[in-house]
């Protein structure tokens, strides 16, 4: 039995799965404070499943240690810093524990089941509480030298100021908090077709910079804003046109075929790898 924990910024979600794309059981809590939510966890994988864990992935909001297996300092997760997270789940479990970048964990579940299969490079964008962004290539999660921070990149630098301290990041333009702070309402009950031309404005200009960067034979988008629809996707796809003027053929852009589960996946595949490595 393989174990997959996707920590958001608002809620965390646990599964138990023999083959990753195939969840057996899962629970959903809010995410609190770090001893909080980690009593919760251990809570939930010890009802979820009776069986010998073989491994324990973890999706998590960057920036991260994956060596060391902890938070650095998340904007979306004040007061994660530096615990031992890793440490914790293997001393209760017993088993190979590791953690990787939510985007990038979403990104490996959409590669290898989702709405980019065998897709190379592919770039994926969570666009939720925070924006975040993964690539895989050659089958692999990239991470260069540095974990990728894709919602960190400056889209207006006169914008708004965000959770990380810099002015204008995607993240403080498009993310779900940065939309409810604007706008007065969470994204979910934003139905006025302006308001999402103005998001989608912004958001092509942080999906054009990472397909320059990046190359992507596709992008896929995921995350809670993602289920408004045509009210994002017809204006997004105006906007990247005018965004991408060098780009006779322009990368497919894809909502995420596995929805909310696609980190919950991720996490899974990250510990059926780390469970095949040792």
């Amino acid at each position: 039995m393989y174990i997959g924990i996707d920590i958001g910024g608002t809620h965390t979600r646990v599964a138990s799965a023999n083959v990753p794309n195939q969840i057996i059981q899962k629970e959903d809590f809010p995410t609190t404070s770090y001893q909080e939510t980690i009593s919760s966890i251990v809570k939930s994988i010890s009802r979820i499943t009776q069986d010998k864990i073989k491994a324990i992935g973890i999706s998590s909001p960057g920036p991260l240690s994956p060596d060391q297996r902890i938070l650095l300092n998340s904007p979306n997760l004040p007061g994660w810093e530096n615990q031992p997270l890793g440490d914790t789940l293997e001393q209760n479990f017993h088993c190979p524990v590791t953690l990787e970048h939510d985007a990038a964990a979403a990104a490996i579940a959409e590669y290898s089941y989702g709405a980019g299969i065998g897709s190379n490079p592919l770039l994926y964008l969570t666009l939720s509480t925070g924006i975040g962004g993964g690539v895989i290539k050659d089958g692999q999660v990239f991470k260069g030298v540095y974990n990728l921070e894709i919602g960190h990149q400056t889209v207006d630098k006169t914008g708004p100021r965000c959770n990380c301290g810099r002015r204008g990041c995607l993240e403080a333009l498009v993310s779900g908090w940065a939309i409810e702070k604007k706008y007065g309402h969470p994204p979910r009950e934003i139905n006025q077709p302006e308001v999402w031309e103005e998001i989608a404005a912004n958001l092509a200009v942080g999906i054009a910079n990472s397909i320059f960067h990046y190359s992507p034979a596709v992008v896929v988008l995921g995350g809670g804003l993602v289920q408004k629809g045509s009210l994002l996707f017809k204006p997004l796809e105006e906007h990247l046109k005018s965004n991408l003027p060098l780009y006779r053929h322009k990368p497919l852009i894809k909502p995420a075929a596995l929805g909310q589960d696609s980190g919950l996946i991720g996490a899974l595949i990250l510990a059926q790898q780390s469970k095949q490595i040792s």
